[in-house]
């Protein structure tokens, strides 16, 4: 396979926010993406064009495959006013990427969710671990039954 020329086309209109279509018009392959901001990579594949069809045929099932994966995708809902066992100025709960390997660098997030479904990506390829900040309030223990 020789060098890319990138002469893509990328595809915005009537996808999701956050969504779009890269047609590698070199390549005879689309992509469907969902950018990561402040994650990495920035963005993932999430599904490829069939080869018996084109990017414009192929257009209104990626439209309802982004729009799906959005609906799907679990909705942050703000905490409860918590202190968490992080640093004071810091409101957010906090949740840490850890890798074994000294070369990568911890990944941190405010949002649980972005958190898991990276560890989730760099756990197919890295030893790593998912870490959330601890409330600084404990828990009530659970009692006993007759207690």
């Amino acid at each position: 396979m020789g060098k890319r020329e990138f002469s893509d086309r990328i595809i915005r209109d009537g996808l999701p926010d956050g969504w779009f279509i890269q047609d590698r018009l070199d390549e005879k392959v689309a992509l469907l993406v969902k950018e990561t901001p402040g994650m990495w990579p920035g963005s993932s594949c999430v599904c490829l064009k069939p080869n018996a069809i084109t990017t414009d045929e192929w257009l209104a099932t990626a439209k309802q495959i982004a729009i799906g994966f959005d609906a799907a995708a679990p909705k942050w809902e703000p905490e409860i006013e918590q202190e968490w066992c992080q640093p004071g100025d810091i409101k957010e709960r906090q949740f840490l990427v850890t890798f074994d390997d000294p070369d990568c660098r911890n990944s941190v997030f405010s949002d649980e969710a972005r958190a898991r479904e990276f560890w989730g990506r760099m756990s197919m390829n890295w030893n790593c671990y998912l870490f959330g900040a601890m409330p600084r309030t404990p828990s009530p223990q659970p009692r006993e039954v007759g207690e």
